[in-house]
């Protein structure tokens, strides 16, 4: 029996040793596993590379002015030098007309603002705006210093930051700012689409259809008009129902409820550490709202006050001494949410505002690019051109009536007609020294026309065009029937 069992046992131990073999034999090397890993980590990393750089897991992209400003901006800065780079929010971006200011300025301004931003993100893109361009002034919106935590941000203001983050192109930079501008969980999505918005495969395959399609597009259109960052949000204004609903409830804003961090006020302090570093002049704007819109501001002025001033930027404060003839309720987007922009009426204001500010008050000596071809050539046409400037002698569309004439110890600098679809528009520059700065609200014309082709004498009564407000002209401006063409200027008159 002991005999048999040994033989027994010897045959099973040769079993297990022999099945212990064969698993050993069907084991794989390490290095085999890991090289699946690679390969499978590489071929995920490839699709998400391939995917973001061909945008199938964008949002709707027909709105994202951001990712715009900054491709036009590092378009333009290929041959052109920025003069005034400004920064900040939708405040921002709604309430400053760049090629208004420009034309004002005679010089070049982008607005880089992004919507929702804080002022840690301002930082970052006027950072990466001095690396492409050496402007003579940079400016600063003053909504985004407040009490805001980059790594505490809602959903809403979370995917905007994604947005600018995603806008801007120097790496070297992106990477130093990703600590701050994101909590860590985020620090992936926020370098790709893809990780960010993979759920599109469950809930939203259209879109991803939509960017196939318009990924093929892509590179047959080109668009060569020139972008200085404008976006338009509004163009009416405040409506009668809530000029009432200012009466029944008050303002929606309470300015001693407005509060700034210090970590705000860390990052003011190196926008302004950042601009002399550079030689740029610092600028702090704060553009306004409707003067109803905000109570006690005198208590949010005080808080931004006191984050400004120690730093001596200066400080352009639209909200308060607020100007009611400029600011009126055409300005501002018809709401009673706390966040109020200005309509395009408001930025063409605000622009000449700020023009006012830098050469008036601040007297910053811009460089006189608009003495050059090259930049006439650039603006020539565009917003607020021939509202600063006069236009060419050849132009048949925008006719040069007279230039440099004196009436009445009046010297009209010069004088457009320009031809539209449905009218015709005079414009009458008078120079602001022969009015000793104090405009009249109209001016009468005494004018050679031909109207269904007979030539007559006719007054025109001409209101001041307060929308603009060039540095050296007063603007005068009345529309005029489409067969109304005017072949000279004989007098003028103050209204």
């Amino acid at each position: 029996m002991a005999k048999k069992a040994y033989y027994t046992n010897k045959k099973t131990n040769a079993q297990v040793t022999q099945k212990t073999a064969d698993v050993v034999k069907k084991e794989k090397p390490w290095w085999i596993l890991a090289f699946k890993f690679l390969f499978l980590f590489a071929l995920v990393t490839s699709v998400v590379i391939y995917t973001d750089a061909k945008g199938y897991f964008e949002p709707d992209q027909s709105n994202n002015h951001t990712s715009k400003k900054w491709d036009a901006f590092y378009k333009f800065t290929e041959k052109d030098t920025v003069d005034v780079v400004l920064v900040g929010n939708s405040h921002c971006y709604a309430g400053v007309n760049p090629k208004n200011l420009s034309a004002a300025l005679g010089a070049n301004c982008f607005v880089l603002a992004s919507p929702s931003t804080t002022i840690m993100d301002s930082y970052y893109c006027l950072k990466e705006a001095l690396e492409r361009t050496h402007p003579t002034v940079a400016i600063i919106e003053t909504y985004g210093i407040s009490n805001s935590v980059n790594h505490e941000l809602t959903e809403g203001s979370l995917s905007e930051q994604f947005k600018s983050y995603n806008a801007r192109k120097n790496l070297p930079l992106k990477l130093t700012s990703m600590p701050v501008l994101f909590s860590p969980e985020y620090y992936i999505p926020a370098w790709s689409k893809t990780i960010r918005n993979h759920d599109f495969i469950f809930r939203d395959r259209n879109q991803i259809k939509t960017n196939v399609k318009l990924n093929k597009q892509k590179h047959k259109k080109k668009d060569d008009k020139l972008y200085l960052g404008r976006f338009v949000s509004f163009t009416t204004g405040i409506e009668d129902s809530t000029m009432a609903k200012y009466d029944s409830m008050g303002a929606p804003v309470d300015g001693t409820k407005h509060e700034v961090n210090n970590e705000n006020i860390r990052y003011v302090q190196k926008i302004v550490d950042l601009c002399k570093k550079n030689n740029v002049t610092p600028v702090f704007v704060t553009l306004p709202m409707y003067y109803r819109h905000i109570e006690h501001y005198d208590a949010w002025k005080k808080t931004i006050s006191s984050v400004i001033t120690p730093t001596g930027a200066a400080w352009l404060d639209l909200q308060e001494p607020y100007d009611t003839t400029s600011f009126d309720r055409n300005c501002f987007e018809n709401t009673m949410s706390v966040n109020q922009h200005m309509t395009y009426t408001g930025s063409l204001r605000g622009a000449y505002k700020i023009a006012h500010f830098l050469v008036d008050s601040l007297k910053i000596d811009f460089p006189k690019r608009n003495a050059t071809k090259h930049w006439n050539d650039l603006f020539y046409g565009e917003e607020g051109y021939f509202e600063n400037y006069p236009s060419h002698k050849d132009d048949i569309s925008n006719i040069l009536i007279c230039q440099n004439k004196t009436f009445n110890e009046m010297e009209i600098t010069d004088c457009i007609l320009i031809k539209e679809e449905t009218n015709n528009t005079l414009l009458v520059k008078v120079k602001k020294e022969t009015l000793q700065g104090q405009p009249a609200n109209k001016i009468h014309i005494l004018a050679s026309i031909r109207y269904n082709g007979q030539q007559m004498i006719a007054p025109l009564e001409c209101p001041r065009h307060i929308n603009y407000d060039p540095i050296n002209h007063y603007l005068y401006a009345i529309s005029l029937l489409k067969e109304v063409e005017i072949l000279d200027i004989l007098d003028v008159r103050k209204g």
